[in-house]
């Protein structure tokens, strides 16, 4: 596979969910991304699953709703936040903006979401197709979307995505977070979204297979977490398959 680093070893490590990835920086008025994550239950190795909290389910359910103003796509996109009492919040992107948040314009405004005493777990967008564009549904994430993760002014290290009744999500691990300090941030981006491009373009079948060929790629390269589901439960997925 052309594109990328030769992967590190595999070496054991925490459950993602306790992992704070060094190189974010804190959004404004939190503390990062804390030690534990956003999911009910979470441990490493294949078959494992996350619940997704309520408060982000719903958020991605008013997004998806959103997402078609006018019968025109539009990608909606905000963050889950915990707050000072501990309990959970979806706080979301509000602009004027269409088509697509990918180029990093909704990176920017996911740590203003934060208030005071509050920290980003995660942020999520959504992945909608209208009917000129083919209305696909149950699309997996672009190489943009996992690519951005390698940048220090990404504040998650978990991000969830819905397309239809699917929702995705990618979790940086350890290892993923060496190859950052190891290849440079803006280096990795670049090497992440060709390894995309070069395997989307490799891939045969249905938009559907293709992305999720090219996703599987990038996060089996580059050691990223990768899990998906509908409803509350998101299974890993084997990404050397």
């Amino acid at each position: 596979m052309s594109g990328g680093p030769p992967p590190l070893p595999l070496i054991p490590y925490p459950p993602w969910l306790g992992s704070t990835a060094a190189h974010k920086v804190p959004p404004a008025g939190g503390s990062g991304t804390g030690p534990s994550g956003p999911a009910a239950e979470s441990t490493a190795g294949l078959g494992h699953t996350v619940t997704v909290p309520a408060a982000l389910r719903a958020g991605l359910e008013y997004a998806w709703a959103d997402s078609f103003p006018g019968g025109h796509s539009q990608e909606q996109a905000g963050v889950l936040v915990q707050k000072a009492d501990g309990t959970l919040a979806w706080r979301r992107v509000v602009d004027g903006r269409t088509g697509s948040l990918t180029n990093g314009t909704a990176s920017w405004d996911y740590p203003k979401l934060a208030g005071a005493g509050e920290t980003i777990l995660a942020a999520a967008h959504t992945h909608p197709y209208d009917a000129s564009e083919g209305g696909h549904k149950d699309v997996s994430f672009s190489g943009a979307d996992l690519a951005r993760l390698a940048m220090s002014s990404v504040p998650e290290t978990q991000h969830y995505m819905r397309s239809g009744d699917t929702v995705f999500m990618v979790a940086e691990t350890p290892d993923f977070q060496k190859l950052v300090t190891i290849t440079g941030e803006a280096k990795l981006n670049g090497d992440m979204n060709k390894t995309w491009d070069d395997s989307f373009a490799a891939a045969r079948g249905t938009i559907q297979e293709r992305s999720e060929a090219a996703t599987k790629a990038v996060c089996h390269q580059y050691h990223l977490d990768y899990y998906k589901g509908k409803g509350e439960t998101l299974t890993q997925v084997d990404t050397a398959k």
